[in-house]
């Protein structure tokens, strides 16, 4: 049950930064054809509604996970 609730989680926290990213780049593009922000949009559901995602070297939430295990380890460390 736990890890049904982690993915989920992950897959809402992805979701709500796509979000992020589409409302930033539809500042940039405000005089852009009303399909790219349909397209955009799109892209948001697909994350928020597919249970599947595609690995990536280059990931933001990988590089936030990465950054956590070092500080937790590093107050491991400390504490001993």
């Amino acid at each position: 049950m736990e890890s049904v609730f982690r993915t989920v989680l992950n897959m809402s926290l992805s979701g709500a930064a796509v979000i992020l990213v589409i409302l930033l780049a539809r500042l940039a593009l405000k005089k852009a054809p009303r399909k790219w922000s349909f397209a955009l949009w799109l892209a948001a559901a697909f994350r928020l509604l597919c249970p599947f995602g595609v690995g990536s070297a280059l990931s933001l939430f990988g590089a936030v996970a990465a950054a956590g295990a070092v500080a937790a380890a590093g107050t491991r460390t400390a504490a001993v």
